[in-house]
């Protein structure tokens, strides 16, 4: 089974450091994947 981790990239949450913060995180914890969320305005 594959696991995925979906993380915030909008608003105060979705500085560079805290989403390199969260990647780090997820592949330490071996996630598959990370994905964010994408719409058009």
């Amino acid at each position: 089974m594959h696991i995925g981790l979906m993380i915030r990239n909008m608003g105060e949450q979705s500085t560079r450091e805290i989403m390199a913060g969260a990647a780090l995180a997820a592949e330490e914890r071996e996630f598959e994947s990370i994905w964010v969320v994408d719409h058009i305005a």
